[in-house]
């Protein structure tokens, strides 16, 4: 691949060369179910805000947060939202982050009860985000777990109440 990868959630996408695009091009060119971060687009600060303003009020782009954007498909009914779960994945990467609580039990396939917020097991917070409830845990070597394995530990926590346990 030549040029700069732009990494979204779900697959990478290569712009080619990103020094002759516009950061209205760019965005034209973001592949539905992607995110858009400002401070990734290519020229002047001002010209990629200006960009992803138009880009919203076209209904090209939603905003999710300061700097942040997302590229839903098209329906209907509107744009398309982000689940909150790929939200957090992108505001607070993935390092160290991981389901807790009925999100956990649900990653593991232990329960079938849906919480309401998803919620995550964090090395750091950061503002509140919607539909997400963030759990702060201070041990760092978790830092070196994957996705799964935080699941696990706050699985154990108190597996009482989040694992159901079927009839005998």
């Amino acid at each position: 691949m030549r040029g700069s990868t732009f990494t979204d959630v779900t697959f990478p996408v290569d712009f080619g060369d990103m020094t002759t695009l516009s950061p209205a091009a760019v965005i034209r060119e973001t592949p539905e179910k992607s995110f858009v971060h400002v401070d990734r687009l290519p020229g002047s600060s001002t010209a990629a805000r200006k960009a992803a303003s138009r880009a919203v009020k076209d209904g090209l782009l939603l905003p999710v947060r300061r700097g942040l954007y997302y590229r839903g498909r098209r329906t209907r009914y509107g744009i398309t939202a982000p689940r909150p779960d790929e939200v957090a994945r992108v505001v607070l990467g993935t390092r160290g982050v991981g389901p807790a609580g009925y999100s956990a039990a649900r990653a593991w396939g232990v329960t079938t009860q849906v919480p309401p917020v998803w919620h995550v097991a964090t090395l750091r917070t950061v503002d509140p985000i919607e539909g997400v409830a963030q759990h702060e845990r201070r041990n760092l070597a978790r830092a070196d777990l994957k996705e799964k394995e935080i699941a696990l530990l706050e699985l154990l926590r108190s597996p009482e109440v989040y694992v159901e346990a079927g009839y005998a």
